[in-house]
């Protein structure tokens, strides 16, 4: 599905380009002094988004052994609320995604140690 909705991996010059159109940035409320973050924002590309969303939310609940999950646990361990996690989690995601593609390698993640 990535692969479909992104199409040319070629025309996004960073990482930071492909998740500014994917849009998994959390969105951000001010009033005053103070800033929050909530959910995920509805700018970007759906599809992406959901494809993102779906798999982090797996990763989450499937322990730490995915990249996504083990993210989203030392952050949240820094104190972060759970849904602006899963939106830094989808960017991580996606530059996981980003960096394999663009180099034309298949994903291996570390082997863990312990």
């Amino acid at each position: 599905m990535l692969y479909i909705e992104i199409g040319d991996i070629t025309r996004f010059d960073s990482v930071e380009k492909l998740v500014a159109c994917a849009g998994p940035d959390p969105q951000v409320e001010q009033s005053g002094d103070q800033v929050s973050e909530k959910g995920i924002s509805k700018r970007g590309n759906r599809c992406i988004r959901s494809v993102l969303y779906g798999c982090v939310t797996a990763a989450i609940r499937g322990g730490r052994g995915p990249p996504a999950g083990r993210l989203f646990d030392r952050l949240k361990a820094k104190g972060k609320h759970r849904e602006p996690l899963r939106s830094l989690a989808c960017s991580g995601l996606l530059a996981i995604v980003y960096g394999c593609w663009s180099n034309g390698e298949r994903f291996a993640p570390p082997a863990e140690s312990g």
